[in-house]
């Protein structure tokens, strides 16, 4: 996904110790410097992608074909002395085994919009009259445009390379294959208060790796407290050997639920090392600790109420 280059942080910044796992311009602010024949002196301020380098670099060398569709543009213009037209840029930390941060953000002009997924946030900064984001405020009716912007994107940027993941793939007779299903939109009732509309595995699916599961919930009912997630894992290795899983998260933080709050969450999972070649189904369920699991209702809903979301096979 189109990303920001990523910087060292200042400690302790904005409550945050290293770097990426934030959004802040203290991570993702960084100098990009060309230097060579025919490249003007000067500075420009314009904001630049990580995936304007590319196009950029074939640009000056005359390698760019005209046929190529890039993610992002070439610089050469203000290589040379011109000017850039204005262009959002996307930023997104995406989370890792020891955190479920999770934020997209959007810069354009002088502003700059933060989504935090994992709080339900939305911030926006003055970048010109604020340079440090020590102030923020939530969005207005006038900045409609930036979070429908920010939005769009979110929906047609590819988080996972469904493709091949590297490595030889070997061909196993005994184990009838299931196409892959790494991400998908679903439409199951968890109980009277949460709905299941999609999910997204946010890692390639090798084996002895932490895979990352992403749910979209929407809220139906007002609630609070806790809430927890079963993940249900299942399927059989490349020889024919069961593979079952079985472990309940907390969802964090313990947020107050409202109804038509929509809400990003993610479940992790361990898979094992000997279960390369195997093919795997997550199935989901969700519960309020010391009540019975709910009740899910839908379509992909298993014979023992948990709801069917990725299928893959372990690379």
């Amino acid at each position: 996904a189109p990303c920001l280059a990523g910087g060292p942080g200042r400690r302790g910044t904005h409550g945050h110790h290293g770097h990426g796992s934030n959004l802040y311009e203290e991570d993702i602010h960084v100098p990009l410097i060309f230097a060579g024949a025919g490249i003007s002196k000067g500075r420009h301020q314009a904001v630049v992608q990580n995936i304007d380098i590319v196009p950029t670099v074939l640009n000056m060398l005359d390698l760019a074909s005209a046929e190529t569709v890039w993610d992002g543009r070439s610089l050469v213009p203000a290589l040379l002395g011109g000017t850039l037209p204005d262009r959002p840029a996307f930023a997104e930390a995406l989370p890792d085994p020891h955190t479920t941060d999770h934020a997209w953000a959007i810069i354009s002009g002088d502003q700059k919009l933060i989504h935090d997924l994992r709080r339900n946030t939305q911030t926006i900064f003055d970048l010109g009259r604020d340079p440090k984001e020590a102030v923020g405020r939530a969005p207005r009716d006038s900045d409609s445009d930036l979070v429908r912007a920010l939005n769009t994107h979110r929906s047609t940027a590819e988080l996972i390379n469904s493709g091949d993941y590297g490595g030889k793939q070997k061909t196993v007779q005994k184990l009838k294959r299931r196409p892959d299903r790494l991400r998908g939109d679903l439409e199951v009732d968890l109980s009277k208060r949460v709905r299941l509309t999609g999910f997204s595995l946010l890692d390639p699916p090798h084996a002895g790796a932490r895979l990352r599961l992403r749910l979209n919930l929407t809220v139906l009912e007002d609630f609070a407290g806790r809430l927890n997630a079963m993940v249900h894992l299942e399927g059989r290795t490349a020889n024919g050997k069961k593979i079952f899983l079985n472990r309940d998260q907390p969802i964090r933080p313990k947020p107050v639920w409202k109804t038509g709050d929509q809400r990003e969450v993610v479940v992790s999972f361990v898979m094992p090392r000997s279960a390369k070649g195997g093919q795997v189904s997550a199935l989901i369920g969700l519960f309020r600790p010391r009540q019975h699991k709910w009740k899910a209702v839908g379509n992909r809903v298993g014979s023992k109420g948990r709801v069917v979301t990725a299928r893959f096979t372990l690379r």
